[in-house]
């Protein structure tokens, strides 16, 4: 560093501080490597002697070889660095970057390979020469530290138009430095402050900490003791409690009160016995027994919530990640014919048992067919099997008309975008019903019944409820769907005119309505003013059409108490005619 400053900081003697050490300091290097080595030995030796044994020449020999190894690898990094520091020079050679640091050239003092090349340069020959790897951080540090400074110091110089000299740049590069220092000097002061206040927390005998209760977990007590003696520092815990505490009242042993007064003791004096930690430990226990047993019950409960939740969230995701989901819409519709037909025409009944008119009035209201249906179950020899085909067969074709209104692009969005809609409201409305359910399903257990064998009973029955509302409803509502003509579409909200804003003066003493009260003079003038027929109601304008009397009070019918005197005064309502209302 100082071969750098007495070379007056400029970038040539930058260059040449770079090149001293790279090639003419290299039995220097070599023999601050070799003492480094050296010491290193004696202090391997040292610690052999210290443990009790005398290391034999052919350890010694092994040492000594693999310390000439790290030697070998010092000088093939320094070479390494050597190596581009020299390619380095060659490129900017190439480039023109020969100048001096003011003039034409100075820009070099902040191109990008000068940073580069002292910080590596630099902090290789620091590691190599010195022999401790960790000085690479400082100097890294260091190099970043005096690299951004002086860069920005640069740029503002030349942004006001003046291009500093060799003197001024050697100025600023010792006020850096000297600054780095005074940085690093502060942080040993505080090391130093930090060092001496944990002395005397070591010797105050470190943290102490003071419990008013025990918890009834242990692992929050072990938690609150844990805050003294970490990393080995000293510390000391206690607990004070009470034989009234939730924990001793509820869990503790109930003749231990009897037991303690029978030793004598007095009101208010501590208790220290084993008896106590030994109580409070078993009532810890049967707390921590109790809530695990708690949260391994909810568990359980749970899980018949999670097992139904991957099941629609597997549904809903594989209809989200495809464009076409026809294919899952004809599952759908097919599987609500079967059902419906299953549930009119029981297996291995005679057709005089069939239920044809259900049949029909579902088929009409679900798929918005009117088939023969009646006609169908008086055939010969008809089997609840052809029933199904028909109705298929009949189903699909309105599919298909209604994919031929629409479109086939317009028709995959539709179905898409029903099916993610009904299973998202049937899903939320589940998890209502669930919920509900598990409030009250304890209640079976006065009835000699696990409620949890009735929860998963139940909650399994009701999700199967809801896939079949799920079929049903999306079946119904794309067969059900309907295009408006173009003619008819009407726009959702048509615009209405509002009357002109009218600014209405009163009167600060009186609080009366000038605007008002101009509209009554002017009507019992018998002018009406048409700005005030624009403000009236239907009633309003009944009443002056000839409806009403402003010398009969009967004809008035019900008035704001408000609004103007129908009389005609100009006051208001309630100050004149209603004034005894």
């Amino acid at each position: 560093m100082g071969a750098f400053h007495d070379a007056g900081g400029s970038l040539e003697g930058l260059r040449q501080w770079v090149d001293d050490i790279l090639n003419a300091g290299d039995e220097w290097i070599d023999e601050r490597v070799k003492q480094w080595l050296d010491a290193k030995h004696a202090d391997w030796i040292k610690q052999q002697s210290a443990s009790g044994r005398e290391p034999t020449a052919k350890e010694i020999a092994r040492k000594r070889a693999e310390f000439e190894g790290e030697r070998r690898l010092v000088a093939e990094k320094r070479a390494q660095a050597a190596r581009e520091y020299a390619k380095l020079q060659t490129d900017a050679s190439a480039h023109g970057r020969t100048g001096r640091l003011n003039g034409s050239g100075g820009d070099d003092a902040i191109d990008k390979w000068t940073d580069d090349a002292l910080r590596r340069e630099a902090r290789e020959w620091l590691q190599n020469a010195n022999g401790a790897w960790h000085f690479g951080t400082v100097s890294e540090t260091l190099f970043r530290f005096m690299s951004e400074q002086s860069r920005a110091w640069l740029e503002t110089e030349k942004a006001t138009g003046r291009e500093p000299g060799a003197a001024d740049i050697a100025a600023r590069r010792a006020a850096i430095v000297a600054k780095f220092n005074e940085v690093k000097s502060s942080c040993a002061e505080i090391q130093a402050d930090v060092a001496e206040k944990k002395q005397r927390s070591i010797e105050a005998g470190g943290l102490y900490v003071l419990g008013t209760e025990r918890h009834e977990s242990r692992r929050i007590d072990n938690q609150l003791r844990g805050r003294s003696g970490r990393q080995g520092d000293p510390g000391r815990s206690k607990f004070y409690l009470s034989l009234e505490d939730d924990l001793m009242r509820i869990f503790g042993s109930d003749r231990m009160d009897g037991m303690l007064q029978k030793l004598g003791l007095q009101e208010g004096e501590a208790i220290t016995h084993p008896w106590i930690n030994k109580a409070l430990e078993k009532a810890q226990q049967k707390v921590e027994a109790r809530n695990f047993d708690s949260r391994k019950y909810v568990l359980k409960y749970d899980d018949v919530m999670n097992d139904q939740r991957k099941v629609i969230f597997e549904h809903r995701i594989d209809i989200m990640g495809r464009d076409d989901v026809s294919d899952t819409v004809g599952d759908l519709r097919q599987q609500v014919v079967q059902e419906l037909v299953a549930e009119c025409i029981p297996p291995n009944a005679y057709a005089e048992q069939w239920n044809s008119a259900k049949l029909k009035e579902e088929t009409n209201r679900i798929f918005g067919l009117d088939l023969p249906i009646d006609r169908w179950a008086a055939e010969e020899g008809i089997a609840d099997e052809e029933i199904t085909e028909r109705l298929l067969k009949a189903i699909d074709e309105r599919a298909k008309a209604k994919e031929a209104e629409f479109g086939a692009e317009t028709m995959r969005q539709i179905e898409k975008m029903v099916l993610l809609q009904t299973l998202d409201h049937l899903w939320r409305e589940h998890l209502v019903t669930l919920e509900h359910l598990r409030q009250v399903i304890h209640f079976r257990g006065y009835g000699q019944r696990d409620p949890l064998n009735e929860y998963k009973s139940e909650g399994f029955h009701l999700f199967e409820a809801m896939l079949a509302n799920l079929r049903e409803a999306v079946t119904g509502q794309l067969m059900h769907i309907q295009g408006m003509p173009e003619e008819d579409e009407q726009p959702l909200m048509e615009p209405v005119e509002l009357p002109p804003m009218q600014a209405h003066h009163v009167d600060p003493f009186t609080g009366e309505d000038e605007l008002a009260m101009a509209d009554a003079a002017l009507a019992a003038a018998g002018r009406p003013d048409m700005r005030s027929a624009e403000r009236r109601s239907p009633l309003q304008t009944r009443r002056a059409a000839g409806a009403l009397n402003p010398t009969d009070p009967a004809t008035w019918g019900k008035v704001s108490r408000n609004a103007p005197c129908p009389c005609g005064s100009g006051k208001k309502y309630k100050h004149c005619h209603g004034k005894h209302d």
